[in-house]
């Protein structure tokens, strides 16, 4: 995971993956530990299409994990 600021909107760099292995699908914990709110995310960059790094994309109930980002 990436993040970085562009004036006042952060964006970040892929979504993370979820289930294999065991230590992916942490990007929400880990974002909230270091004080970021999954709803301040501005923007989603999606580096390539690979489970690892968009899988996080989407939370269990089908909702977006970054629900104010654009993609």
């Amino acid at each position: 995971m990436a993040h970085t600021r562009s004036g006042a909107d952060w964006i970040l760099f892929d979504t993370g993956g979820v289930g294999f292995p065991a230590h992916l699908g942490q990007l929400s914990h880990h974002l909230l530990s270091r004080g970021f709110d999954t709803a301040s995310i501005a923007k989603v960059i999606f580096t390539h299409g690979h489970p690892d790094h968009i899988w996080g994309t989407m939370l269990a109930d089908d909702a977006l994990r970054f629900p104010n980002a654009a993609y």
